[in-house]
C-alpha cells in the first residue's frame, strides 16, 4: 500500500494532553500496555510523544 492510499483511510495525529485511549490491542502486550497507560505520563512530562494512526471511519 503506498502512502497516498494509507493516508487517504488513515490519519496521523498525536496524543494529546487530554486523550484517553482505555482499549487497544495490537497483539503485543507490552505496546498494548504503553499506550493505555504510559503514553500520557510520558507526554505529562515531556519525555515522549506519541503518535497514533487512526481510521477516518
Amino acid at each position: 500500500m503506498r502512502a497516498e492510499e494509507i493516508l487517504s483511510e488513515y490519519e496521523i495525529r498525536k496524543l494529546g494532553l487530554h486523550d484517553h485511549v482505555s482499549q487497544f490491542d495490537c497483539g503485543d502486550e507490552d505496546l498494548n500496555d504503553f499506550i493505555i497507560n504510559d503514553a500520557p505520563l510520558y507526554r505529562k512530562t515531556l519525555l515522549a510523544m506519541t503518535y497514533v494512526l487512526v481510521h477516518k471511519n
